[in-house]
């Protein structure tokens, strides 16, 4: 049987995993510095070719928008094209996905009673928008299967209104969303 190889470059750390096609379980997960990222064919081809599996498939999730099968890192000069590693490593199949469309389609497929809710509602549709932070803002949205993921802390489109909200006049420093909420987050609340 085949092994997927499942990697998760984050804007902090690099994740990897192992599973079987059509498994739930994943093994011999560990995590890395992004400072390898310099190596990062090497890293994979070490990967792609341990002693222990069969790796003819590769799930890859980076944090950065995704755009023709590319996923330029916005907070590194790292990017990585799903064509190119399946090329070069001989893959059946090379999947790229944006982080937060990993995050999404997860949540979709975890079990209810595995989801602890902060707050009960009532559902009234079956979309699920996730937010998150981490390195930087995340969001996805989901609707019947479909995952819509954003780099939600590169956009500009609320900053003029955030920077009124929050009262800030040198604006200079705050050109996109993910500085605004970071500067909200410092902001003692009582």
């Amino acid at each position: 049987m085949s092994e997927v190889l499942l990697v998760d470059i984050g804007g902090t750390n690099m994740r990897y995993a192992y599973s079987r096609l059509g498994s739930n379980d994943i093994f011999e997960s560990q995590r890395m510095s992004l400072d390898n990222l310099d190596n990062f064919e090497n890293i994979v081809s070490d990967l792609v070719n341990h002693t222990d599996f069969n790796i003819k498939n590769a799930v890859f999730s980076i944090a950065g928008p995704k755009v023709l099968n590319t996923i330029k890192m916005t907070n590194r000069s790292f990017s990585a094209n799903a064509d190119s590693i399946k090329e070069d490593f001989l893959l059946e199949q090379c999947h790229l996905l944006n982080d937060w469309e990993s995050i999404g389609y997860s949540l979709t497929s975890t079990p209810e009673n595995n989801i602890e809710y902060l707050k009960q509602g009532l559902s009234f549709n079956t979309n699920t928008l996730v937010l998150g932070p981490g390195t930087g803002l995340g969001a996805a949205f989901s609707n019947g299967g479909v995952v819509l993921p954003t780099e939600i802390g590169n956009t500009t489109n609320w900053t003029a209104a955030l920077l009124k909200n929050f009262n800030i006049k040198n604006n200079d420093n705050f050109l996109i969303l993910e500085d605004n909420i970071y500067r909200f987050w410092n902001i003692k609340i009582i």
